[in-house]
């Protein structure tokens, strides 16, 4: 299950800007 790891991780990139 590593959709959740997708999610978190777009939410990062969003973050990062």
């Amino acid at each position: 299950m590593y959709t959740l790891f997708l999610f978190f991780t777009s939410m990062s990139h969003l973050n990062e800007k």
